[in-house]
This record gives C-alpha cells, structure tokens and sequence, in this order.
C-alpha cells in the first residue's frame, strides 16, 4: 500500500537532489542577454549559437508556418531573432531546453501522455491568445508546455505509486484526487517547489499554482497567462483526453463559457479547434516531441441547438469586447509595424526606409504625438535631428543642433550617459529642469523620453517619442517597446 508523502519532505528532497536535472547554463546566458537593453541580435544569437540543439530548434521553430511570414527561409539566428523578438527567443529557450530536461527524467509511457497533453495545452494557449490579440503568445505557450511539471517529479521519485495514478486517471478519477490519494500531495504542489528551484517568473509559478483554480484567477486583461492556460488545459482534456460518449456535447458546453474566461467568441474558439490537431504535430516535430496519435474531433461536436449557443456566447463576450477593444486595436498597429520592420531588415531594405518603420512605429504603433532620429555628427561633436514623423514634425526640425556635453540638454546626456530617460513634465522642479533652451524651443514637449541608439558597441543617436500636450506623458510600459525598436534602429546602423 502506497504511503502519504508531505510535500515539506518532498520539496527538501527537491532542493538537496543532486540527481535533479538543472536548467543548462545556456538558459542563464539567454536570460542574461535577452534583458540587457545594451544588447544586439548579433550578441544573442552568439549565445544560442553555442548550443547546436538549441540552435536547430529555433530555426525549425521561426520557419514553421505559424511563424514563417515571409517568402525566404531564415536561414540565420540573427535573422531567427530579429523575426521572433528577444522576448519569444528567450521563452522558446526555456521551454525548448526544459522538455528537453525532462525528457530524460522519467519512463516513456509518463513522457508520451505528459508531452500530449502538455504541448496540445500549449498550443492552444498560443492559439488562445493570438486570436485574442494579446501579446503573451510565447509566454502562454511556455505556461501551457509546463504547467504540469510536476508530475514527471511525482513519477520519476514515486514510480510505483505513480503506476497506480494513472490506473486511477484511466478509472475515472482525477490526477489530483488520484495523487492526493496514493501520494498525501499533487503536481500542483511538487510543480510550484519546482518552479522555485528553477527560478522560473512570477507569471509562470502562478500559472502552474493555480491552472485547475479558474474560478479564483482575475479577469483575462488583468492575469492573462493563467487564465489562458487554465482554460486551455480544460479544453484539451475535453478534447483529446476524456474520450468517450458524450465528449463532443462537454466540449460544445465549454466553448460556450469561454468568452467568460478568455475574452474570445466560442465561434473563433470553433475555428481555432480546427487546425489545433495540425498545428500540434507541427511543433511536435520543431520540438522532437513524441506525442502519439491524437485523435478527430467527436462526431457528436455540433449538437448544441445553434441559436441558443449564439446568444450565450454573446452575452459574456460583450463587455470583455467593449474594454479590451481599444488596447486590442493598438497591439494590432503595433505588432503590423513590429512585422514590416523585421520584415525589411530580412530583406535588408534601406535604412531611411526602416528608420522612417521605426519611427511610424513610435507614433502610430505605440501613440506618441511625435518621434525624431537624432544622430552624431561625422566628428561626434554635435547631435542633430536626421528623420521626424507625427505632428509638428516639420522642415524647422532640421535646424536643431546640440553640442555633445554632459550641460548641454538631455539629448545629449541620453549619448553620453548611454541610458533612457523618461520625463513626464520637464516643466515640473522634480525632475530638474532636463532640457536645454534649444531643446525646449525646437521639441516643444513637456513630456519626452529618449533612447540610446548604438552601433558596435558605441552610442550613435537617440531615439526620441514626445508627447507635446500638457498631461499626456510617455507611459512607463511604452519604454520596453521604445528599447525594441531603438535595438531595430541599432540592427540596420550595423549593416551600413
């Protein structure tokens, strides 16, 4: 008879195992390098370029048909970055390297039924998120791969106990009623001691805490990546785990609740349900998972009276709609330039024409009133204003000329220091008066931040969003995406 673990001795049987698998430095040095705001796609891509598996599977991974948006084949992984962004390349690390990890820590009838269901809910929480045009594809799909590591510590420490889990599973029970009963503990439990032995993100632990706690979990705009995986781990255990009589009407009833969960009308979660199968053999092989035969969708999928299941979807979705639909239409402005400039930077376009991208970024992308390129003089005494787009960004703008000293104005600071600013008001005391009289008079902006542009290593320009009516200042959340899009500007300096 099987005897009750407490999750305290478990989990300091977690931390003292030196059987444990680590998390390859390579992960470190990804993460490392992903969020240095100094680095280039040429320093990142160095890094994976020293692991040839890693390598591989991110070039399978950006010229798979759910990524590959151009004619040519990136062949490159400084190409491979600039397509994907350092943000997806770092989440496709992690869970490229963890499933590879722990494919080798348990026996293969565990890893078979583990990969299925995980890579199908992460998948699917991919899907999820992109039709709801969130930008958490990546982390979503990292969520879902491992929201259930926990039970590959369970089977490969406990491995007789765990034969009798899934015994249970396959008798009707749930894994956590199952694991409760034989283990005294879950995956959830073991999965989140995991998550902290491996120093995985906030957002992460939480997805793999609370993945079976949807009704708890904050509305999708607010807590997206669990929400979306918890969602998603429900759909694809209707889908694809409990076959049997009657799953097509369970599946029917949980596409109607969803709009509740994941802001997204049961008709495109339908849609979405059609190409899942394909699009999880698709990355089965990018991943060199085995994940066995999934099977159709059930003939009974469809019963659902129609009229009855159009007006319960549309009831739930409506307010979710009305206050995600400005945010989702700005993502969308903003993810079109982020394409288009990746884009032309593959296709090594000229660089007026993706500086002229990364400023329409700025404005229309992200709605700041007006965007400039500064740039150094030949001597790399002066600064002056090489490319303006938005309003008031006239011929005057061209006059501008800043000498290159720590007091002459905080563009000049920006090259010198090689850091951001974001100032709100520069009228206000607090933040000291940080534009010089030439700035204040040709900027003609109250609120203003500026971002180091750099060419092997040296600073060259700054790229510059203003926000010149009073009261409207550059959101602290816009600067990571100013930071891509100065790292864009810095990619097509280096081929010049």
């Amino acid at each position: 008879m099987a005897v009750a673990k407490s999750i305290e001795a478990i989990s300091r049987r977690i931390q003292r195992d030196d059987h444990l698998p680590v998390l390859p430095q390579i992960v470190t040095r990804v993460r490392e390098v992903a969020g240095d705001r100094d680095a280039s796609a040429s320093d990142l891509a160095e890094v994976i370029l020293k692991d040839q598996s890693l390598t591989a599977k991110i070039l399978r991974v950006v010229n798979s048909p759910f990524y590959r948006q151009y004619a040519r084949k990136v062949t490159t992984v400084t190409q491979a970055i600039v397509v994907l962004g350092f943000e997806n390349v770092r989440n496709i690390t992690l869970a490229g390297t963890a499933q590879s990890v722990l494919s080798a820590f348990s026996d293969r009838r565990v890893l078979t039924d583990f990969w299925s269901h995980s890579l199908a809910t992460a998948v699917a929480a991919q899907m999820v998120a992109q039709e709801s045009r969130l930008p958490v594809t990546e982390e979503a799909f990292v969520g879902g791969l491992l929201h259930d590591v926990g039970k590959l510590l369970l089977a490969s420490y406990f491995p007789e106990d765990y034969a009798g889990v899934l015994d249970d599973v396959r008798s009707g029970l749930t894994y956590l009623v199952a694991e409760r009963r034989r283990l005294g503990t879950d995956h959830v439990e073991v999965g989140i001691e995991l998550a902290r032995k491996w120093r995985f993100d906030d957002t992460l632990e939480t997805t793999i805490r609370r993945h079976h706690d949807m009704a708890s979990l904050a509305p999708v705009d607010r807590e997206p990546i669990p929400r979306i995986v918890a969602f998603s781990n429900l759909l694809t255990a209707t889908l694809y785990r409990d076959v049997g009589p009657g799953r097509g009407v369970a599946l029917e009833k949980l596409l109607l609740e969803g709009p509740s969960f994941v802001s997204l009308r049961s008709d495109a979660l339908r849609e979405m349900l059609s190409a899942l199968r394909d699009r999880i053999e698709e990355l089965a092989h990018c991943f060199g998972i085995e994940i066995g035969e999934l099977p159709e969708l059930p003939e009974d999928f469809g019963t659902v009276r129609g009229a009855d299941r159009e007006e319960k979807t549309r009831r739930p979705a409506r307010d979710s709609e009305r206050i995600l639909r400005s945010e989702i239409e700005r993502q969308q402005q903003w993810m079109g330039y982020v394409s288009k400039i990746t884009e032309a930077l593959v296709r090594e376009t000229e660089l007026r024409s993706i500086l002229t991208l990364v400023l329409q970024a700025a404005t229309r992308g992200l709605g700041a009133e007006r965007a400039l390129f500064v740039i150094r003089d030949a001597v790399g005494a002066k600064l002056r204003i090489a490319f303006a787009e938005g309003e008031r960004a006239g011929p005057e703008l061209k006059s501008f000329e800043e000498p290159l000293a720590m007091d002459a104005g905080l563009l000049a600071r920006t090259v010198l220091e090689g850091k951001p600013h974001n100032v709100p008001d520069a009228d206000d005391p607090l933040y000291g008066a940080p534009l010089s009289p030439r700035e204040r008079e040709i900027l003609g902006s109250r609120a203003i931040a500026t971002i180091p542009v750099k060419k092997k290593g040296q600073v060259v320009g700054v790229l510059v969003a203003l926000n010149p009516r009073k009261g409207n200042p550059i959101p602290d959340g816009d600067v990571p995406s100013l930071l891509l899009l100065a790292n864009y500007a810095s990619l097509a300096l280096e081929r010049v």
